[in-house]
C-alpha cells in the first residue's frame, strides 16, 4: 500500500507513526506510556549500553509485520510489549 510504519521512543513513551507518502502526511496510530528511562546510547539503560558495548549493534528495536487480514503485529523490544493494530 506504499506506507511506512515507524516506531518512536522516548524516556516515557513509545509511539507507532504511519507516514503515507502520497499524501506526505503521518498518522499516529499506537502512543502507549512506558517507564523506558533514559533512551540514550551514553548511559546505563542496559537496553541499549552495556559495558564496552553501545546499542547501535540492535538493529530493530520494534518489529512490524502484517499478516493475511492486513492486522499489523508490533512487537517492541524495549517494553517486551505485543501490539496488534487491526486494518480497518
Amino acid at each position: 500500500n506504499g506506507q511506512i510504519y515507524l516506531s518512536v521512543h522516548s524516556p516515557q513513551l513509545f509511539t507507532l507513526l504511519r507516514f503515507d507518502p502520497g499524501k506526505k502526511a503521518f498518522t499516529r496510530i499506537i502512543e502507549e506510556k512506558y517507564p523506558f528511562g533514559e533512551t540514550g546510547f551514553d548511559n546505563t539503560n542496559s537496553a541499549f549500553y552495556l559495558s564496552g558495548q553501545f546499542g547501535d549493534v540492535i538493529y530493530e528495536i520494534s518489529k512490524i509485520k502484517s499478516d493475511a487480514s492486513g492486522n499489523l503485529w508490533v512487537t517492541d523490544f524495549l517494553s517486551g510489549n505485543l501490539y496488534i493494530v487491526k486494518n480497518d
